[in-house]
């Protein structure tokens, strides 16, 4: 049992802000029955991005994990993202029976701000597969709940409810609960409800990856076009 909150301040390279729960480069983890919360990223760093975790390469397994209001709030030169989870460079990640709630990325008026609660990206032939998790109040500008780029995200029997894509000057709000840019995702079993975007894709955002659902329940979410 862990409990991870109110992070000591990073002390490394100011540019570069990333798993104030912890980052893992290459290493095999597992997490079992740990919280993490309000770990808040408000630096000025050019790439602020994994809050509370940040892996890159080697593989992670979560289980019965809560993120609870973790946020990025600010970053000076590229795109926030992944306010809870970020997942990079080849990393196989799994997570079963987590809870993802009120997770944020605003880092910025005009920026991307990708994946409210988990940020995939490039993880090239491997897979991030969510089972039996929740995501709820999650916000970001491009997938409230969870957004993928390069790489391969299947959701299976989740939960994903009242999340929300917020429009951040000229990045508009899409994919309420998820967004895929160049990406597979397969969301199978699920229920996805009163998901909101500012601008389209109330639960899914697709812009040239592929997307499979099937067998899921879908209600009660709202686009704006």
């Amino acid at each position: 049992n862990c409990f991870f909150a109110n992070p000591f301040v990073y002390s490394g390279d100011s540019r570069y802000r990333r798993g104030y729960g912890f980052y893992a480069e290459n290493a095999n983890v597992t997490v079992t029955d740990c919280v993490f919360t309000n770990h808040t990223d408000t630096t000025g760093g050019y790439y602020n991005r994994g809050a509370a975790i940040h892996v890159s390469g080697g593989s992670l397994s979560v289980t019965d994990a809560d993120f609870l209001d973790n946020k990025i709030t600010q970053g000076n030169y590229n795109n926030g993202g992944g306010a809870a989870v970020y997942i990079q460079g080849n990393a196989e990640a799994n997570f079963t029976n987590c809870l993802f709630r009120g997770n944020q990325v605003q880092a910025g008026s005009g920026r991307e701000n990708a994946g409210g609660a988990i940020h995939v990206y490039n993880t090239g032939s491997s897979t991030v597969t969510v089972k039996e998790c929740t995501f709820l109040f999650n916000v970001a500008t491009y997938g409230g709940a969870v957004y993928a780029q390069d790489g391969a995200v299947v959701i299976d029997h989740c939960t994903i409810t009242s999340n929300r894509a917020r429009t951040a000057g000229s990045k508009l709000g899409r994919g309420g609960a998820i967004y895929a840019r160049l990406g597979n995702v397969t969301v199978v079993n699920s229920i996805l409800w009163t998901n909101a975007a500012d601008d389209a894709g109330a639960d899914v955002y697709n812009e040239n990856g592929t997307v499979a659902m099937d067998y899921n329940n879908l209600s009660g979410s709202k686009s704006d076009s």
